[in-house]
């Protein structure tokens, strides 16, 4: 059994997802916000991609800007490649995140891993 990331373990039903969504919801306003930005990156983008979802396009733009903000090229391909080993055998879910995001990643002069090659490796 895989450890859950947080006291998700001891909540069932509607409150585990209004939790989760509530905090998801906190996860963009922190990355808006500059102070918390690099305390978040670090530590948020970790804990979000230990939850068993794949985040929301708004979510992964935020925290693309932050990454821009903090000019942290690096970081923001790890979170393109950390949804799409999030996505695993839905091959639909990868491409719509890409697509809901490509006015971002265009505006940030970000590549996908694919526009990469760093799938092939």
């Amino acid at each position: 059994m895989r450890p859950y990331s947080g006291d998700y373990s001891r909540s069932t039903g509607n409150s585990t997802v209004v939790r989760r969504s509530q905090e998801l919801g906190s996860c963009v306003f922190c990355l808006r916000d500059n102070i918390y930005v690099l305390f978040f990156l670090h530590t948020g983008i970790n804990t979000l991609i230990g939850y068993d979802l794949v985040p929301e396009p708004k979510i992964i733009d935020a925290a693309l800007r932050a990454c821009r903000r903090l000019n942290d090229f690096a970081s923001s391909v790890r979170i393109l490649e950390a949804v799409k080993d999030k996505a695993g055998p839905h091959k639909e879910i990868y491409p719509y995140v890409i697509q809901e995001l490509r006015p971002t990643l265009d505006e940030l002069g970000i590549s996908t891993p694919e526009e990469l090659g760093l799938d092939k490796a």
